[in-house]
């Protein structure tokens, strides 16, 4: 049995009465002792009006008895055990009043909801030292009125979903009577299964509170007060409706119990940390802590000590995938935007400043501002060509033990009679590998720039990675076991094994690579409908003799450059400040819409023409062939 002493605040009160329903007693606790005065069950009678119940029974003895009688009320909803579920009151009078703050306990504890009514029994045990003589059961009807709308001075907002939580409340102030509003106020929804809504209390206290109104044919906004513990718990989740993670003004109208929830501007919630994430940086594309970086405010991510070169390319992803890429199209080269699919725009610093200094920085991302800060901390020590300052190589010819080769000169590294075991002894023409990391600690690594088990594999050609990079393979090259001298060159980005009184390293063809011109300045060609190749000639280096049809003054012709038929996602265009000895040129978001026009850089005559496009400057030169 469980004796009832709890006690809510209320709102006002109706109850409906039924009458008695005299039945046998109960069975309930009894007793066999025997005694000269006897004890008998007492009769119950229970009435039900507004916001009471009233209980009388009978005394459980004859009158001139000297026995000394205690009475226990058992109440419960209808069908229950009343010795196992009921709640229990103990009192010495023939009589009991439930009402107030009681009545509304009590009828909550019953699963009463305001507005409804429960179905209830009691019994009352007459005791008497060890006898017990219980009565008949009473049954009647009781209920709670409909909620009253509670019109306060102010509305506090709680939440998973608000700025202060659970533990804070968002002030919604007065604006006239029954309306309340709160504006530049952060919500914060999370993934559908984080649960993250809110309501609106008329105090700091739990009841009542203002929630999303449940009813069949009910929309989101609609509001219902619940005024007590039974009411229902139900929070406004915005999220489950269609909106957005951003920030509001929010309007709570009390006299049409409606929410409107207006947002006014975008914020980004990151579920996890971003990531400086691209080619050429230390772990190249891997998500590790040394290129983490931390939200330090709102929206504002911040990391330090990240080795940023002038040449890699970067962008910034999370472990959620939420990526954002430069803003070609801003006119500030560090300015943020989120990914637009199928673009694949990165932050390459020697673009933005061709004297960028290879070293550790702290890097920022500010996603209010969408603006990205490099701040350098450690500068790495300056050469002339910005090569390596030291080399190892290792692999399975060494058993992957790191060894360090001599910087003969800059950007040349050297070792010599180094056994190389290059045959792994097993079905495998590849045989043991090699490549080359700048620091011992296995960092900044060099190896083939093609892939090696490809057709397109370009010999050896060096290429930086950053990390995970593949190996050169001497053996399905041609080489076998034998002592080498190792030399790598950044100069020419390339790798000679030479053996001890032997042949040099096997050169084979260069793969040719090609990009295309495509306008209406070729005199061979027909307008805007021939695609025209020009093969490489060097790593990102392309040169062919074309003959051009400049134009005129009336109509000045041109051409763009593409990466590939038809990629117009790889479109080249010209800068406007390009001069006829500095002819520049971007991808078209950087550029604008602007075509190589030879006769308005200078170039007046027709006929045969030198044209080079080298990526790696990324200038066009035009030479008049003879």
């Amino acid at each position: 049995m469980k004796k009832f002493f709890k006690f809510f605040a209320a709102a006002a009160i109706v109850a409906t009465a039924a009458g008695c329903a005299p039945e046998t007693p109960q069975e309930g606790p009894q007793g066999n002792d025997p005694k000269e005065d006897v004890l008998s069950a007492p009769e119950l009678t229970a009435t039900a009006s507004e916001g009471s119940i009233a209980f009388t029974w009978t005394s459980g003895t004859i009158e001139g008895s000297k026995l000394n009688v205690n009475y226990t009320l058992y109440v419960g909803k209808a069908g229950s055990d009343l010795f196992e579920d009921g709640v229990t009151f103990e009192e010495n009078s023939l009589s009991y009043t439930i009402n107030g703050e009681e009545y509304i306990a009590l009828l909550n504890d019953m699963g009463c909801q305001s507005g409804g009514t429960v179905d209830m029994i009691a019994v009352v045990a007459a005791t008497s030292g060890k006898d017990t003589k219980t009565s008949a059961q009473a049954a009647f009807t009781a209920g709670l009125p409909d909620a009253e709308v509670v019109l306060p001075d102010a509305l506090n907002m709680k939440g998973g979903a608000c700025p202060g939580g659970w533990d804070t409340a968002t002030v919604l102030a007065k604006t006239a009577e029954g309306i309340y509003e709160a504006t530049e106020v952060t919500l914060l929804f999370g993934k559908p299964e984080d649960g993250k809504g809110f309501k609106f209390f008329v105090s700091e206290e739990a009841y009542p509170f203002y929630g999303q109104d449940t009813a069949e044919g009910a929309t989101f906004g609609d509001i219902k007060i619940f005024a007590s513990e039974n009411d229902g718990d139900s929070q406004f989740y915005p999220l489950q409706n269609g909106y957005v993670s951003g920030i509001y003004t929010i309007n709570v109208n009390l006299n049409t119990l409606k929410l409107t929830l207006t947002k006014t501007a975008d914020v980004f919630e990151p579920s996890k940390p971003f990531y400086v994430y691209g080619e050429g940086l230390d772990r190249n594309w891997e998500m590790v802590d040394e290129l983490k970086l931390s939200e330090i405010e709102k929206n504002i991510f911040e990391g330090h000590n990240i080795h940023i070169y002038k040449n890699s390319s970067f962008k910034f992803d999370n472990e959620d995938w939420t990526e954002y890429q430069r803003d070609a199209s801003a006119g500030e080269y560090w300015t943020v935007k989120a990914k637009v699919e199928g673009e694949d725009i990165r932050f390459i610093p020697s673009e933005a400043d061709p004297n960028f200094a290879n070293g550790k920085y702290t890097v920022r991302l500010d996603l209010n501002t969408m603006k990205v800060t490099l701040t350098l901390t450690e500068a790495d020590p300056v050469i002339e060509s910005n090569y390596p300052t030291t080399l190892f190589a290792s692999g399975g010819f060494n058993g992957w033990s790191m060894m360090e080769l001599t910087r003969i000169a800059d950007g040349k590294f050297q070792a010599e009679n180094v056994q190389m075991n290059l045959d792994n002894g097993a079905d495998d023409p590849k045989g043991h590998g090699i490549k080359f990391f700048e620091s011992s600690d296995w960092s900044g690594e060099w190896g083939p720039a093609g892939d090696f088990e490809s057709e397109n594999y370009r010999g050896w050609e060096l290429k930086r990675y950053g990390s995970n990079a593949p190996q050169f393979y001497p053996q399905w090259m041609g080489l076998t076991s034998a002592v080498y001298t190792i030399l790598v060159d950044f100069t020419t980005n390339t790798l000679t094994l030479t053996p001890a009184g032997g042949s040099s390293t096997p050169e084979p063809e260069p793969e040719v690579t090609y990009v295309y011109l495509y306008g209406a300045a070729f005199a061979d060609y027909t307008d805007w409908a021939d695609w025209i190749p020009v093969p490489s000639v060097a790593e990102n280096v392309y040169e062919a003799t074309i003959n051009l049809n400049v134009g005129d003054a009336s109509y000045a012709r041109g051409f763009k450059i593409y990466k590939g038929i038809e990629d117009w996602g790889s479109e080249h265009c010209m800068y406007s400040d390009s001069t006829k000895d500095n002819i520049k040129i971007g991808l078209k978001d950087a550029t604008g819409d602007n075509q190589v026009t030879p006769f308005n850089l200078g170039y007046t005559e027709s006929g045969n023409y030198v044209v080079r496009i080298d990526f790696n400057t990324m200038i066009v030169t035009l030479t008049k062939a003879n």
